[in-house]
């Protein structure tokens, strides 16, 4: 790849490496440039913050809060959720 984020190529080329359409993938995530990237490829996307000194009001307008999760373990419920639907 020639270009990083958030230029959405790599997602498009991982996406399309695992035979996925792009509703189909989920993008973990920590930074705002990754989110925009996955936005732009409209591919789903989830935040996780762990020990970033970032917090929710660097994804404000990116992502909804719903899914920026503090910690991995958060991501456990919202995935079991996301999987189900």
């Amino acid at each position: 790849m020639t270009k990083g984020k958030p230029d959405p190529s790599s997602l498009f080329s991982a996406v399309e490496r695992l035979n996925l359409k792009t509703t189909e993938a989920l993008i973990v995530e920590n930074a705002p440039l990754g989110v925009e990237a996955a936005n732009r490829a409209g591919i789903p996307c989830i935040v996780v913050l762990n020990n970033t000194p970032l917090d929710t009001t660097d994804f404000k307008s990116l992502i909804s809060e719903e899914r920026i999760l503090k910690r991995t373990e958060s991501a456990f419920n919202f995935l079991q959720k996301w999987c189900s639907e």
